[in-house]
């Protein structure tokens, strides 16, 4: 958590908007790693970024090439170099750096982007240079091997079946978190300055692989922009995500590994085993999606991120290990709806009766509920829930967000408007923040900046559920440039969340838990309609347990909201969300 409150406000302040962001991060490793380490001291301090990250996962970036430097000349001594002293006709002569994004660079020519500096050099004796030089031989033979895979793939293929490919790629990357792809020595990315893949806005521009490879024959592709489009592509078809292989390298025996390691957890978890060693790759993509989907029938899965390199690692859990039962209800929830409305909160079988008796009380008896502390009464229902379960996770901010008026919301559905539902305002959605009482008590005198702080939160969550809202639409439904995400189905922790995004980094959002939840509407489920996060400034990670716990404080939130369309839908009675604007917050900031 922050700062306890016994220390001041100004070092909160300096905590909150002083926070490393990752590119003091990148320069100060660069000055730390020139001189005076081994070549593998400093590799293990560039790809944990300083140990931030696992040394074991970082080294999966490195090429092949790169990992046998590494092998045979990890305990050579580096020297001080820069590009002005680099002799590239040198064949003993390995540069070190680092990129602005945070891959490695370690090759024996320089690079020719400014956005990669080189710092150090490796000299390898004359043993090593020639290792080096047969392995780069010996790897042509398996890159052969995965060039033949991938050839009989697309000999296969129609050019109805590429540009059908071609959609399914783009549709895995365009509407989804970034993702940061390495093959070889090429790093294939839709991340900010460094995007190569695919044009902002669904545009079709130059420069931009999906772009670029549309009026290109497949054997006109380069090797390694046919192994990225093979491998997203099967990804996709085994209901992976992309974001899986972030910070890693990625080819077609790689993709053939992850499989095999996925299709094992998955057997496991089903207690299933099945001899597929003999399927093809695509074959083993087909079989992932049919296992999990049968995971999920028992299970839910979630996932670990980490914000250095948006990799995504997915994790797993019962769905027996949620207790919703009502004898589970938070203490202070519990009292909070016996004191206020009358309700005695044990008689009810489920928190779907409860939640729905509670919104029934608002919506018959709205003289008896009035507004308090510029809040109605199933605003501060919320409040109340997600603040519990910030004091309970040991958090410093809570929120959870929605469309304002779900009634309507259902009704547009129903009515199939989809255009009209996806050219709907940022201010039809909300996004109510709760900071804990000690960093209110803490930054409350210090001018705007609790202000600063929350609002900028609600406006990036509020715009999240507009960006979600045309993945509830059918595709060929949305107009034309509307970009979106895929609604989230899964809940996720993550770590370093606060050196990439701008509003993480000013709220220093360092560990943060999202934990979305699906309302029915119209006998459909919509997925990631509503959410809870919990954020943490500094402290300890949020762990798995911590997860369950938020999502059964998802459950209650979504019980409310399922509660608020339905009730509203039956009365045809206002339950809309009102506050939460930016005038509600400067008031109450």
């Amino acid at each position: 958590m922050l700062a306890s409150s016994v220390e001041s406000k100004e070092n909160v302040a300096s905590q909150l908007l002083d926070s490393p962001d990752f590119a003091k991060i990148i320069s100060k490793i660069r000055a730390a790693n020139a001189t005076g380490l081994c070549l593998s001291e400093a590799i293990d301090n560039l790809v944990s970024l300083d140990g931030r990250q696992l040394v074991e996962f970082g080294l999966q970036s490195l090429s092949p090439i790169q990992q046998t430097v590494l092998n045979l000349a990890g305990a050579n001594r580096l020297s001080a170099c820069s590009a002005d002293d680099a002799d590239e006709g040198d064949r003993s002569a390995w540069y070190l750096g680092v990129w602005d994004y945070g891959r490695i660079y370690l090759d024996n020519k320089l690079p020719e982007s400014a956005c990669c500096r080189v710092f150090a050099r490796v000299t390898l004796v004359d043993e090593q240079v020639e290792l080096v030089e047969q392995a780069i031989i010996d790897h042509a033979s398996v890159l052969d091997s995965e060039k033949k895979i991938v050839e009989e793939f697309f000999a296969t293929m129609s050019g109805v079946d590429i540009l059908i490919m071609f959609e399914r790629v783009y549709h895995a990357i365009d509407h989804i978190d970034p993702v940061l792809l390495y093959i070889s020595d090429h790093t294939f990315t839709n991340f900010d300055k460094y995007n190569n893949l695919l044009a902002k806005g669904g545009k079709h521009l130059p420069g931009h692989l999906l772009t670029d490879l549309r009026s290109l024959a497949p054997e006109q592709w380069s090797v390694q922009q046919k192994f990225a489009v093979f491998c997203i592509y099967l990804i996709a078809k085994a209901n992976q995500r992309v974001e899986e292989f972030n910070g890693r390298q990625l080819t077609p025996l790689i993709l053939d590994k992850h499989f095999n390691e996925k299709i094992h957890e998955y057997e496991a978890l089903l207690q299933k085993k099945t001899v597929f060693s003999l399927f093809s790759l695509e074959r083993k993509a087909e079989y992932l999606k049919e296992l999990k989907a049968w995971v999920r029938q028992e299970h839910f899965i979630y996932r670990n991120v980490n914000g250095l390199n948006f990799h995504k690692t997915e994790r797993y859990a019962t769905r027996a290990a949620l207790d919703l039962s009502v004898g589970n209800m938070p203490d202070k929830v519990r009292s909070y709806i016996e004191d206020r409305y009358g309700i005695h909160v044990a008689r009810f079988a489920d928190i779907d009766e409860l939640f729905a008796s509670v919104i029934q009380a608002i919506a018959d008896h709205p003289e008896r509920y009035a507004p308090e502390h510029d809040l109605s009464a199933v605003e501060q229902l919320l409040k109340m829930v997600v603040l519990s379960a910030v004091e309970e996770l040991a958090s410093d901010i809570g929120m959870t967000r929605s469309p304002r008026d779900l009634m309507a919301w259902s009704q547009m559905f129903a009515q199939e408007h989809y255009e009209a539902i996806c050219d709907l305002p940022t201010t039809d959605y909300f996004c109510a923040v709760f900071p804990s009482p000690q960093v209110r008590q803490q930054l409350s005198s210090d001018g705007d900046l609790l202000f600063r702080i929350v609002y900028a939160i609600a406006g990036r969550m509020t715009f999240n559920s507009w960006h979600y809202t045309p993945g509830h639409c059918p595709l060929e439904r949305v107009p034309e440039g509307r970009h979106f995400y895929l609604p989230p189905r899964m809940s996720d922790t993550a770590q370093w969340s606060d050196q990439h995004h701008s509003g993480h980094r000013m709220a220093r959002v360092r560990y943060s838990i999202r934990s979305p939840a699906g309302l029915m509407v119209n006998g459909r489920k919509q997925y990631g309609v509503v959410d809870l996060r919990l954020m943490r400034m500094d402290g300890a990670p949020y762990n798995d347990k911590e997860l369950m716990r938020a999502r059964e404080y998802t459950a209650y939130l979504r019980s409310i909201y399922q509660s608020m369309m339905d009730i509203a839908l039956a009365k045809n009675c206002a339950l809309a969300v009102q506050s939460f604007s930016k005038d509600w917050y400067k008031a109450n900031c």
